[in-house]
């Protein structure tokens, strides 16, 4: 069983002990990674085909999320691409898009946190 324990919780306050681990929720359910997410696609995209200059804003982005990355970098090819990709392009596509992501949402809400992070003696490894 599974117990939950936060900082500032009475088993924590009274033993002096820091929970073991953080989980991060980087779909934007927690955080607001809109920005992050459409640019880690453009820049998935432009490095599929940098001779297809097509960028995609926020708005954009937001109307083709929803059902998964893989989904979204689908509908992202399709727009950029005018066709639908083949499946060897959409694997490429969506690595593209996961490498760029997880580096750049972690980086962004970590330097965004690091104060919290600190002030609580925690670290981000």
């Amino acid at each position: 069983m599974m117990q939950h324990v936060s900082p500032s919780s009475p088993a924590t306050a009274a033993t002096g002990d820091k929970p073991w681990h953080l989980v991060f929720d980087l779909d934007g359910t927690l955080l607001d990674t809109l920005d992050d997410i459409a640019l880690a696609a453009n820049r998935a995209i432009a490095d599929f085909n940098p001779n297809n200059p097509k960028q995609f804003d926020r708005t954009e982005v937001r109307r083709m999320i929803g059902d998964g990355s893989r989904i979204l970098m689908q509908r992202i090819f399709t727009a950029s691409e005018q066709r639908s990709p083949k499946k060897e392009e959409m694997d490429q596509c969506h690595q593209l898009f996961l490498q760029r992501y997880v580096f750049q949402s972690l980086y962004n809400h970590q330097s965004r946190s690091s104060g919290s992070f600190k002030k609580r003696d925690l670290r981000l490894l």
